[in-house]
């Protein structure tokens, strides 16, 4: 078997699947590539026994076959050899050697029997949803900071979604946090399935759904779920746990309010957190009739910062505490402008602060970012 790729071609199907190869595997056969060409197409598959991966290219090809490359060492050669230009790779399929021709010099690599590379195999098709473009990056972008690392709360650490008749909802929380996403069907012309279904979808598959540029289509079956865009499948195992009755931690009663510019307050934060204790990360919110103060301090050492924002203030003195990343974060991800205006509500010191954009002078459900207090 022969091809020819343009490098810019390989290096963009490279890009996506690589990031699933596992650095270090108890299979190493893992740690390669499995690499088809039929049709006058390329596909490129990794996959960590969780997540599979394919992205499809053009090549010009005489004959057909398939063979694992070692993936990592392939991808580094394939990135320093530019964008510019045409591959020639030739397979012995007796051997599995492959030789790698560019305009700079030749390359050897040992390949392996493509037979010995497991492949993940949905079953048949529950649901099927459309999704135009830029909606499942943004439910993405939005979510999947907020998800848990802990191995042991495994349904935390991916995105609940949930299908419902009139709108999607999709909440990431790692108990400290939670982001809620409420997606209007009409709003952006989603096709949702007839009947309710809530799944767990991990959120490193949902990471590799940020890059999509164009419509995606999910299929949804009893175990897995598989994500079409581009040039790209993505087929990722469902998290098979009871997620947290997310709803019981969201207050409907908070009766204390601030609202500012979220650039102000995304800068007085920052430069608040450059003195906090590098254990504690708190830092102090102080609300009267002068508005809103912020207070970072390392009592330790004596460090101190006192940040004051402008904002309209609503309610009694008040005064709470947050882990100052997890305010960063809700702020950062709130909206697509840090220009826009927010709001964030409190009852009291121990309770959720609950923060929305402003559309039109009104909280916008839409995005809800919730975070819990720290005790001072």
């Amino acid at each position: 078997m022969e091809l020819s790729v343009t490098l810019s071609d390989l290096q963009s199907a490279l890009q996506y699947v690589v990031p699933v190869v596992p650095s270090r595997s108890a299979l190493p056969v893992l740690e390669n590539l499995l690499v088809e060409v039929r049709d006058g197409k390329m596909q490129l598959t990794a996959t960590d026994q969780e997540l599979l991966m394919t992205a499809t290219i053009p090549v010009q090809a005489q004959g057909e076959g398939k063979v694992l490359l070692p993936a990592k060492k392939f991808f580094e050669v394939v990135r320093a050899l530019g964008t510019e230009g045409v591959l020639q790779i030739i397979h012995q399929p007796d051997t599995h050697q492959i030789e790698v021709k560019a305009p700079t010099g030749e390359y050897f690599f040992a390949g392996l029997d493509p037979e010995e590379f497991p492949i993940i195999a949905p079953e048949e098709e529950q649901f099927v949803v459309e999704f135009p473009p830029e909606v499942v990056p943004t439910i993405a972008k939005k979510t999947t900071f907020a998800v848990s690392k802990d191995e042991y709360q495994p349904a935390m650490t991916g995105v609940l979604f949930e299908f419902q008749k009139d709108r999607l909802i999709a909440v990431a929380t790692d108990g400290y946090r939670l982001v809620r996403l409420l997606i209007d069907p009409e709003v952006h012309q989603v096709q949702l399935p007839s009947e309710d279904r809530s799944l767990i979808i991990p959120a490193r598959a949902l990471d590799l759904v940020k890059k999509a540029e164009n419509e995606v289509q999910l299929r949804v079956d009893q175990s897995y779920a598989t994500f079409v865009f581009d040039h790209v499948q993505l087929t990722t195992r469902l998290i098979e746990e009871s997620y947290p009755a997310y709803q019981s931690v969201i207050p409907n009663d908070n009766d204390k309010s601030v609202r500012f510019r979220i650039a102000d307050a995304l800068a007085a934060v920052r430069r608040a957190s450059l003195f906090v204790s590098s254990v504690a990360k708190h830092l102090r919110f102080v609300f009267d009739e002068n508005g809103w103060t912020i207070i970072g301090e390392d009592v330790d050492v004596g460090n101190k910062a006192i940040e004051h924002v402008s904002a309209e203030y609503q309610g009694p003195p008040f005064e709470i505490g947050f882990n100052y990343r997890f305010i960063e974060d809700a702020l950062v991800h709130l909206t697509d402008s840090i220009e826009n205006e927010a709001e964030m509500s409190f009852s009291t010191a121990t309770r959720p602060a609950l923060i929305h954009s402003l559309q039109n002078g009104e909280p916008d459900e839409t995005v809800l970012m919730l975070v819990m207090p720290v005790r001072l």
